[in-house]
Order: C-alpha cells, then sequence, then structure tokens
C-alpha cells in the first residue's frame, strides 16, 4: 500500500471514530446542554468531514482499484455506509 492510500485510510479511520463519537454523545447528553451542542457541532462537521472523504476515496478506488488494499476498501465501505444512511436521513427530512 503507497502513501496516498495509508493516509487516506487513517484519515478515513479518524473521521469514523469522530462520527460514531458525536454520535454517542447526543445519545447520552441532557437536554439544553452544552454537552449536547457540542455533539451537534462535532456530528455536524463529522458528516461533512465524511462526504468529502467518501469523494476522495471512491476518486483513488475509481483510479486505481486493483492496487488499492484491502484497509482502504473495508474503510470505504464502513464510511460509505454511513453517507447513505445521511443522505437517506436527509432525504427523509426534507
Amino acid at each position: 500500500m503507497d502513501k496516498a492510500q495509508r493516509v487516506l485510510t487513517t484519515c478515513g479511520i479518524a473521521i469514523l471514530i469522530a462520527f460514531l463519537g458525536a454520535v454517542g454523545t447526543l445519545q447520552v447528553a441532557p437536554f439544553d446542554t452544552g454537552l449536547r451542542g457540542a455533539g451537534f457541532g462535532a456530528l455536524s462537521a463529522s458528516a461533512l468531514l465524511e462526504f468529502l472523504w467518501v469523494l476522495s476515496a471512491v476518486a483513488l478506488a475509481a483510479k486505481a482499484w486493483k492496487s488499492t488494499g484491502i484497509p482502504i476498501r473495508l474503510t470505504l465501505l464502513a464510511n460509505g455506509i454511513v453517507v447513505s444512511l445521511l443522505v437517506a436521513d436527509f432525504v427523509k427530512n426534507h
């Protein structure tokens, strides 16, 4: 795996952990607290990063699918599921 794939895989895992952490923070935060506001902010930021990461990973995968490794493919799958759920939620609520 070359350096670009390693960097992209590491970023994808970090963004996925940040997104799941923001969702977990919102689940346990009581109403109208600073923790809940921080959770909403983190969720918004990490959702945007999810979209950007998936776009860049799909571009890399489309360019050189055979040379991509298993870790980036699994990370792309996990982040792709999150992005598809975000898009489905957006379509449902708008």
